[in-house]
């Protein structure tokens, strides 16, 4: 099967097999940034106010730092 791309030309449609392969690698990178995500909140979570003042951290950023390294944004 074929169709359109936005630029007019015809491509071939993935098969199922590939899309199968793209969601199976998209849910694996989803749950591994999961992963990221907890492990640095329950790490940082974990540590006394004063370790996180010395390494420049206030209690309050935990989850956006967290989502920093997870999500990269």
């Amino acid at each position: 099967m074929t169709y359109a791309n936005q630029s007019g030309h015809a491509v071939a449609s993935p098969s199922i097999r590939q899309r199968l392969s793209d969601l199976t690698m998209g849910l694996g990178r989803r749950h591994a940034q999961n992963q990221a995500y907890h492990s640095t909140v329950r790490e940082l979570s974990a540590m006394s106010n004063r370790d996180l003042v010395d390494i420049g951290i206030h209690r309050a950023d935990i989850h956006s730092i967290a989502q920093q390294v997870a999500y990269g944004s």
